[in-house]
């Protein structure tokens, strides 16, 4: 649509995802409803955080919680691949960011990296950048 206006344009995809209830919850709520996640982690296949004792209940969680990641995941490709195919992606800005690490139990009431690493990733054509130029951070530190 902005393209064949040929405007900029902001978009902004905000996702539930990876938050509780990871899908299939039991909130009848319209806004829990989900699409499926292209992949559906088992217990048996996550790894549990070493603090976290790993027990069936924090396996299932956790494989909620790998699945949920996962289709944020979908989510962004996407977004992505609409991008590609309308011919937008030389000349837009992707930021992907999160507002806290992993919210498994005890994960978000301490300062391990499980509760403080958050992404931001930031996407932009290769023809834009500046080769052999420095990025400095400071306006993300604290």
């Amino acid at each position: 649509m902005a393209k064949v206006a040929q405007q900029p344009f902001f978009l902004m995809a905000s996702s539930h995802d990876p938050h509780r209830p990871y899908g299939g919850g039991k909130s009848n709520a319209p806004h829990f409803e989900r699409t499926k996640s292209s992949r559906t982690y088992k217990p048996s296949e996550v790894k549990v955080p070493g603090f976290l004792p790993d027990i069936p209940d924090v396996r299932k969680e956790m494989a909620g919680y790998c699945t949920s990641a996962r289709r944020l995941d979908d989510m962004v490709g996407v977004i992505l691949s609409e991008l590609a195919k309308t011919k937008n992606t030389d000349d837009t800005v992707v930021v992907f960011l999160s507002d806290h690490g992993m919210s498994v139990p005890f994960a978000k009431t301490n300062c391990y990296v499980e509760s403080t690493r958050t992404p931001l990733i930031i996407l932009w054509a290769p023809s834009k950048l500046k080769k052999n130029k420095l990025i400095v951070s400071n306006d993300f530190d604290g």
